[in-house]
């Protein structure tokens, strides 16, 4: 979503105050906050199976450094949100359209406009399907213990399109935040398109368990 603050161009001389003028940066900062609000409780309310679809602001646009005496008249605001595959993209934008207007509501100060300019639907497979079956057994398999119930998740995946296209897909990965991993790896997102040999390894072992456990089978006893 891109959520844009307007204001008026201005000049850094400007007293406040001034008839005509109105920051855009200064609002933006309240519209932040009840923004990061927002997206709390939309992933505690669009919660479901194992997936908790959170989100986060990640950008901010305004003004241009190089002249930093004239303040922008628009804040632009970037943020994403993960989508729980039992809600459609349309719903989510319903849901921010909600939210911008009790926003403006409260605050008629403030003039907004918004956009959902991508979006990528959630996919899910049937638990009962032969692959889950087949990665859960691996996993129980390694692990020694009973699969349970999974740590509730939000991220987007290649797995999506998988399924949207009718692939059966499990979903299956290694520990994190990374256990036993050098800090460079461990600290924040350092996993995220890297890994430390260790962890990964039983993920692999799991990953051959399904190979093994379906490509040994005829295309009768997988329900295909």
């Amino acid at each position: 979503f891109k959520l844009r603050v307007h204001g008026t161009l201005g000049y850094a001389g400007v007293p406040r105050g001034t008839p005509g003028f109105r920051s855009s940066v200064v609002p933006a900062a309240a519209v932040i906050e009840a923004l990061e609000e927002w997206l709390i409780a939309y992933a505690e309310r669009n919660t479901s199976g194992v997936v908790a679809p959170h989100g986060w602001i990640s950008g901010i646009r305004s003004g241009d450094p190089e002249r930093a005496a004239f303040p922008s008249a628009i804040t632009e605001l970037f943020f994403d949100v993960r989508i729980n595959p039992r809600t459609s993209p349309a719903e989510v934008k319903a849901q921010f359209a909600e939210f911008v207007r009790d926003l403006q509501a409260k605050r008629p100060d403030l003039v907004l406009d918004w956009e959902m300019y991508g979006s990528v639907p959630g996919g899910t497979t049937d638990e009962r399907n032969w692959v889950i079956q087949s990665a859960k057994r691996g996993w129980e398999h390694i692990e020694q213990r009973p699969h349970g119930t999974p740590d509730l998740l939000g991220g987007q995946t290649d797995g999506t399109a998988l399924r949207r296209y009718g692939v059966p897909t499990a979903r299956i990965g290694w520990p994190w935040p990374a256990e036993g991993s050098p800090e460079v790896l461990a600290e924040g997102l350092g996993g995220m398109g890297a890994t430390y040999i260790p962890d990964l390894m039983p993920c692999a072992r799991k990953i051959m368990y399904i190979v093994i456990d379906t490509l040994t089978r005829t295309r009768s006893e997988l329900g295909l």
